[in-house]
């Protein structure tokens, strides 16, 4: 007879206790989720910045190289990136506010290194690799995860002389649709470099 008794008093979860843990089970894992998905998109997005400044400081690189071999007395480059300098203020915001347009902001003198003709031109001349940088009208947009904006196409410099002619900063300015939203991303850079 106890043993008939301690079985009837053997009973298993009710619907209500099981559905309360279902409830909070499936809150743990959408939450997880949702924090998964936040730290992919921000190492998306800093792959993207870090490839960006990548492009940039190669630009910087071809700048540099220019102004060395001018002191070298070879200043066909040199020249041609200085002849796209003025002394005009520089736009501070880089990519258009406005989200129905989002492209970069046109601005007087843009130009960029075009790397392919820099490396090996194909008339033999170095300047040929300093070409403005035409605006099309589309914005840039990264295709996949490995894309970036490219130099002439998201990426541009602006040459601007200063003291008189002693220094001339260089603004080296990215404007990219971003894969983690529909917002545009941008970077800027400035290098300065004093004349001899």
């Amino acid at each position: 007879m106890s043993w008939f008794y301690t079985q009837n008093e053997e009973r298993g979860d009710t619907l209500i206790e099981v559905l309360i843990a279902i409830t909070i089970l499936s809150v743990a894992v959408v939450t997880a989720q949702a924090v998964m998905s936040y730290g992919q998109s921000i190492a998306l997005r800093s792959v993207e910045r870090t490839s960006t400044q990548g492009l940039i400081n190669s630009q910087f690189s071809y700048v540099r190289y220019a102004k060395d071999r001018a002191a070298t007395g070879d200043d066909a480059m040199w020249d041609a990136i200085i002849a796209r300098a003025n002394t005009n203020a520089v736009v501070s915001e880089t990519c258009d506010a406005n989200p129905a347009n989002q492209y970069p902001r046109t601005e007087t003198g843009m130009f960029f290194i075009n790397e392919e003709v820099a490396l090996d031109p194909p008339s033999g001349n170095i300047e040929d690799s300093v070409q403005g940088y035409t605006f099309n009208g589309s914005p840039s947009r990264p295709r996949s995860p490995s894309d970036a904006p490219s130099p002439g196409d998201g990426i541009w410099l602006l040459a601007r002389s200063g003291g008189g002619g002693s220094y001339y900063d260089f603004y080296a300015k990215a404007c990219w649709t971003s894969l983690v939203g529909p917002q545009m991303d941008q970077a800027t850079s400035v290098l300065r470099l004093y004349a001899q």
